[in-house]
């Protein structure tokens, strides 16, 4: 026969299972769900991995093509800039090279414009010398009736200078003074001899002094060879060149005015000794001074 207390203990033990077997129930549920989620992750895991290993790899290689491009871009732009600071240099030196260009080339047109200036100048002074010339030959053909008598002392003069090499001679209204080229020239050039110089000075001052208002023609003169041997017009101008250089002397050191001097050259035409020796043809190399009969305008 039961008792109440026994009944009581027995519903509690009842009590106490059943809340036991639930709590069991819901461990054993929850252990049960992580191992099936674990089941679940493990396969996917699993194939996963590869991926992202393979991913991994490509990754890398491509940090590494990226960094050996940005090593190749930092050495393109070193070089542009070694190269950009070339161009900058060689752009200042050509600048100075424009610069002094255009310096010389301004100091060119500068040297034109004089040159054109000298030559008008040369010009309008040749166009008076050869006036004068036509002049000159004109009373050389025409012998205008002045007769000019040397000064009775020149030929003293002439002594005393002590220059054998020199020779003086009346030509009908002419009054010749001759200088020939191996005393007149240095070998080989036109330019003076230091001896010619005093000579010309000396027989210059002496003819001004005796025939103060006459003409004075500075002649050129050479030999047969001269025009044989080369083209004719060069011994014409063999012989300019040598009365330009004594006319050059007498304006420049001598002081005469250009205006008493006349300048031309007869070249081989006005031989004063046969060519057929050489004492002769070194004779006909000279320059002569002459005293004209015409005035000269002051």
């Amino acid at each position: 026969m039961s008792t109440p207390f026994s009944s009581k203990a027995s519903e509690k033990r009842k009590t106490d299972s059943s809340a036991i077997l639930t709590a069991v129930s819901v461990v054993i549920g929850r252990v049960c769900r992580r191992l099936l989620l674990l089941l679940l992750i493990l396969p996917v895991s699993s194939c996963a991995n590869p991926v992202l290993q393979g991913n991994l790899s490509d990754a890398n290689r491509n940090q590494e093509r990226l960094a050996a491009q940005l090593q190749e871009m930092t050495l393109r732009a070193e070089n542009a800039d070694r190269i950009n600071e070339t161009l900058q240099k060689h752009s200042a030196q050509f600048q100075q090279y424009t610069e002094q260009a255009k310096a010389a080339s301004q100091k060119l047109t500068e040297q034109i414009t004089q040159l054109n200036a000298e030559n008008s100048r040369l010009k309008t002074e040749l166009a008076e010398k050869e006036q004068k010339v036509q002049t000159y030959q004109a009373s050389m053909q025409n012998k205008a009736t002045v007769t000019i008598k040397p000064n009775s002392s020149f030929a003293a003069q002439h002594l005393k200078l002590n220059y054998p090499e020199l020779q003086a001679r009346e030509d009908g209204d002419y009054l010749r003074v001759e200088f020939p080229d191996s005393f007149l020239l240095k070998p080989g050039s036109w330019q003076l001899q230091e001896e010619a110089e005093q000579a010309l000075r000396q027989v210059i001052n002496e003819l001004r002094l005796n025939f103060p208002d006459q003409e004075i023609a500075v002649e050129g003169h050479t030999d047969d060879l001269t025009a044989s041997s080369q083209h004719p017009i060069h011994a014409q101008e063999v012989g300019m060149q040598k009365a330009l250089v004594v006319y050059h002397f007498l304006t420049n050191e001598a002081h005469v005015h250009s205006k008493q001097l006349v300048v031309t050259s007869y070249g081989a035409n006005r031989p004063v000794a046969p060519n057929t020796y050489e004492e002769g043809r070194n004779r006909n190399k000279r320059v002569e001074l002459v005293v004209c009969p015409q005035k000269w305008n002051r």
